[in-house]
């Protein structure tokens, strides 16, 4: 049987002369290059040397961009990776001409630059605009929860603190207690060498247990109730039965080509007060004043009556479900089997009562009710016991409902336009996670955690315009660009 066989390894080979006829004109990497040599890195706020400049000759910051970029797009991430693809990788060897940075310098400049490559994103988004890629019309809105740099057994809230205090407090006693009863009786010599290590055991329980008093402390005066070691950033996050320790991800994906126009790396513990700021963010990253129109979609994670008046405010679309809430009473008779009288500012009952309005209830950050009720008017009622579980039924009505009925009302009309959200939104982060292994952070921080959020997100936008454009057309939008933003 024969086989296809390969040359013998001491073979003298005649291989293209230079790394350049490795590359072809269709290689990615060539628009990685092109788009970095396009950016203004000084105006930036990269630092470049100067001639006479004093000390020894570093890495131009360009150079490590591009094979950070690189990274990100090949799903090479770490900066150990890098350095290895430095010596192997044709694409990284002809995007750095042939450089060997070690996975410190690789590291610590991505460490030392971190508020500048986060506007690497936003640089190519702009980009984007100018080959118009982006409807600037309709986005959908979501979060994802990614995992820091800090595991749950570094992250401590005051609950599990004094779970864990009390634990020890009943070690401690079970441990003394045996030295009580050691004490009243002859032992055997096992067990003497047991008890004998029993106080040096109780010590070292007592010095965690002071060490857990100064964690609850801190606990006590941290505005989020929780302390956590590794990444003091982090956040626990808890999500449909899933809890994690990192970051709450915002992105406002576009219509057009599914591209991500705006994201946000948040410590925020779920999405309910977010819509609004997502929406102006999205706003201002697609180049839109703040009150222009805008649809927006999202789940009703997001359903907030106070998020729904700040984007009618703003005008703001928002599509996006009310979050459900149980029915007073047995559930037969409904809010809205109750209508408004509009001149006397009163609701009328099913049963033709008039509920006269008498208290406005109002809480912090814009919430508040409207409360509406007559306890002489409901006492003899014969629903009352389907109508509320009380003495008398209080109708209570958001101070928003006004924004909450325009926002059903709009998805009402639009059932099929509420369809895109989940297809818009939920790949890219599908996707993204699947690029990076499953795994999320590599780096400790807030600031950080954006920056690396924002790469694969930048990543993520690349290879769709690459998909949608072609790398000829790109390259050619790369370089029209180039020459406007100098001129």
């Amino acid at each position: 049987m024969a086989y296809v066989m390969g040359i013998a390894r001491n073979q003298t080979m005649l291989l293209p002369a230079a790394v350049e006829d490795y590359i072809s004109p269709e290689n990615p990497v060539r628009a990685i290059d092109a788009f970095v040599d396009s950016l203004d890195l000084k105006q930036m706020g990269f630092r470049l040397r100067e001639k006479g400049d004093v000390g020894r000759d570093g890495y131009h910051p360009g150079t490590l961009l591009k094979l950070y970029l690189w990274g990100y797009f090949s799903r090479t991430r770490s900066s150990r990776r890098l350095e290895e693809a430095c010596e192997v990788n044709l694409n990284a060897i002809w995007l750095t001409g042939d450089l060997h940075p070690d996975h410190s310098t690789i590291s610590d400049f991505r460490k030392n630059h971190a508020s500048l490559l986060k506007q690497i994103f936003k640089q190519f988004n702009l980009l984007c605009m100018e080959l118009e890629l982006f409807s600037k019309e309709l986005v959908a809105i979501d979060g994802t929860f990614i995992k820091a740099v800090n595991s749950k057994a570094r992250s401590f809230t005051k609950t599990k603190l004094t779970k864990l205090m009390e634990s020890i407090d009943k070690a401690v006693a079970k441990y003394l207690l045996e030295l009580e009863s050691a004490d009243k009786k002859e032992q055997q010599a096992t067990l003497n060498e047991r008890v004998q290590k029993l106080p040096a055991k109780i010590e070292k329980m007592n010095k965690r247990r002071g060490e857990l008093e100064e964690l609850l402390k801190q606990c006590e005066e941290s505005k989020t109730g929780q302390i956590n070691l590794t990444d003091p950033e982090s956040r626990q996050l808890r999500k449909n039965g899933q809890a994690t320790v990192g970051y709450n991800v915002q992105t406002a994906v576009d219509d057009k080509h599914h591209m991500i126009a705006s994201c946000e790396v948040t410590q925020e513990a779920n999405d309910l007060h977010l819509l609004d700021q997502m929406a102006q963010q999205a706003k201002a990253d697609l180049n839109l004043q703040e009150d222009a129109d805008l649809t927006v979609l999202a789940d009703k994670g997001y359903g907030c009556p106070v998020e729904f008046a700040a984007c009618q405010e703003h005008q703001t679309q928002a599509c996006v479900p009310m979050q459900k809430t149980p029915e007073a009473g047995d559930g037969s008779i409904l809010e809205k089997d109750f209508s408004y009288q509009a001149q006397s500012d009163s609701y009328r009952c099913p049963e033709g009562k008039t509920l006269p309005r008498k208290a406005d209830d109002m809480g912090d950050n814009g919430t508040g009710y409207r409360v509406y009720y007559e306890a002489k008017q409901c006492r003899n009622c014969p629903v009352l016991n389907r109508c509320t579980k009380g003495n008398y039924r209080k109708f209570r009505v958001n101070i928003h409902k006004a924004a909450m009925d325009a926002v059903q009302g709009r998805l009402k009309a639009n059932p099929k336009l509420y369809a895109k959200r989940s297809a818009l939104v939920e790949h890219p982060f599908g996707t993204i996670k699947d690029w990076n292994g499953g795994k999320d952070l590599l780096c400790r921080g807030l600031e950080l955690a954006e920056t690396e959020t924002r790469l694969s997100f930048w990543a993520y936008n690349f290879k769709r315009a690459l998909k949608v454009l072609g790398i000829k057309a790109l390259m050619e939008g790369i370089g029209e660009w180039q020459e406007a933003t100098a001129g």
